[in-house]
């Protein structure tokens, strides 16, 4: 009888252990089944959200028209908003430090700049040489090839575009490369800003940004004043800076962008140390500079417009047209002088591009253009006498400067998707014209130059990010117009422009 109970209540054991596993399978399967369809979309979102796609950086200032970066045989460098963002940008040596390759030096402060490419470009009297700088793709450089960027407002910037090498097959007066400011005029809605900044040595720096926005309007404004007492004695510095910048479609390939700025500013100039003085006083000044206030007072405006559409069946050409003048005004005092310089320029740029297939379907984009600049204006030299003008004209002369120059690109692929093949010239003619109206004594010359620029290059994609390419070619520095002034030295003194001096 106990035997039998026992028996039994081992079976009821037996039996209700056997019913809670199954009650715990079903309950783990009606569980399983309401998790499914959550676990299944879990797994979609997170396959959706890990699909990568891979966006190409294009840039416009390799071949003179908007191409991938992977498919130009030239180093060629974008500075990253995000870079832009955060940090000073007092100077171009704050938004370009990044750049590899690249190598930038002021003379005082953040004047004067000297920009080297991989060793190339050399400074000048008054601004870069050697490497083309444009703001919005219009030129800042002025045709005889001297910059200075003063007038570009570096806490509005987008991105640098940066080419490393000869480009002198596109673009005049570029043997160490080119360098594009870009304006940030894509916002993603209309805003208006106030801007501050403060820094040692009585640095101070206030604005306004305004951007507007529609669907077939866009505009950016900015005013920026700055001022700056100098880490040294006798170098303090303000400058005032206006940049507008208008966009608009008339068409649904067409743009029309009308671009201007102003800038107006002092530089006090504290002149150059022996080894004795430095060591002595590092922030002193030169006591000449003192004596003699060494100064530049700047004024300089421009205002452009580009016109740029796309046409054809397959929207396979492209026209643009650009036309731009200004007018730059330097007063400067040094040991001896005080000058007077003014400058009138107006430039043209016309491109076209054809992107066609020819060889059993290969892409072949051809790009013909040409540009033309114009610079000229009168100097007058005064003696400096404590830093003040003196009273009689000791020298004045007037200098013009033309320049034309007619390039062609053509980019075939060689190999679909891998090898492109890269051929490039440009003719350049520069007219310099120098007449001299006080002292006489000089006969006024003009001297033109005519070069021929072509290039050569090969770029192979070993990926969609990784690529080999190899290039050749041959580059002209023309002389800036500061150069082409005569020497009692030169083989014929008594004209006004260097008989000696050429690219």
């Amino acid at each position: 009888m106990t035997d039998t109970r026992v028996n039994r209540l081992a079976a009821s054991d037996r039996n209700m252990e056997i019913h809670m596993m199954l009650r715990w399978f079903c309950s783990a399967l009606v569980s399983l089944s309401f998790l499914a369809p959550a676990l299944g979309q879990g797994q979609e979102e997170e396959s959706e959200d890990s699909t990568k796609y891979e966006i190409q950086e294009v840039v416009s200032i390799g071949t003179r028209t908007v191409e991938r970066m992977i498919d130009i045989p030239y180093s060629v460098f974008r500075v990253d908003k995000k870079e832009l963002a955060y940090g000073k940008k007092i100077s171009a040596r704050d938004v370009l430090a990044d750049v590899p390759g690249l190598f930038l030096q002021s003379r005082y402060g953040n004047h004067d700049l000297k920009i080297s490419l991989r060793g190339f470009g050399t400074r000048s009297n008054s601004g870069v040489r050697g490497v083309r700088i444009l703001q919005d793709g219009i030129p800042e450089s002025e045709p005889d090839g001297e910059t200075v960027v003063d007038d570009i407002d570096f806490t509005s910037l987008a991105t640098v575009e940066v080419v490393k090498g000869n480009l002198s097959s596109l673009y005049a007066n570029a043997p160490g490369g080119v360098i594009n400011f870009v304006t940030d005029l894509y916002f993603p809605r209309s805003f208006a800003a106030i801007l501050g900044q403060a820094g040692k040595y009585g640095y101070r720096l206030s604005g306004i940004k305004v951007g507007l926005e529609n669907l077939s309007n866009r505009m950016l404004f900015t005013y920026n004043y700055s001022n700056h007492n100098g880490y040294r004695a006798h170098s303090a510095e303000y400058q005032h800076l206006v940049n507008a910048l208008y966009e608009t479609y008339p068409g649904q390939n067409t743009t029309l962008t009308v671009l201007g700025n102003y800038m107006r500013g002092l530089n006090k100039l504290p002149g150059s140390l022996t080894r004795e003085e430095f060591t002595a006083d590092p922030f002193q000044a030169n006591p000449l500079a003192i004596s003699q206030d060494f100064k530049r007072v700047t004024s300089k405006g421009r205002l452009g417009i580009r016109y740029r559409t796309r046409f054809g069946e397959t929207e396979s050409n492209e026209l643009e047209i650009t036309s731009y003048g200004g007018i730059k005004e330097l007063e400067g005092a040094d040991n001896l002088v005080y000058r007077f310089t003014t400058r009138y320029s107006l430039g043209t740029m016309l491109g076209f591009t054809h992107r066609s297939r020819i060889f059993d379907d290969r892409n072949n984009v051809l790009t013909v253009g040409m540009d033309y600049a114009f610079q000229a204006g009168p100097v007058t030299e005064f003696e400096n006498i404590n830093g003040v003008k003196g009273a009689s004209v000791e020298n004045e002369y007037y200098e013009s400067l033309s320049n034309i120059g007619f390039y062609l690109l053509d980019r075939v692929e060689l190999v679909t998707d891998r090898l492109d093949l890269f051929l490039s010239g440009r003719l350049d003619r520069n007219s310099f014209t120098r007449d001299i109206w006080i002292p006489f004594g000089f006969t006024d010359t003009t001297r033109a130059f005519r070069k021929f620029a072509p290039k050569a290059g090969l770029n192979y994609k070993l990926t969609h990010s990784i690529a080999l390419y190899t290039s050749y070619g041959l580059s002209y520095d023309f002389p800036a117009l500061s150069e082409m002034a005569n020497t009692p030295l030169s083989s014929a003194p008594q004209y006004s422009i260097n008989p000696d001096l050429g690219p």
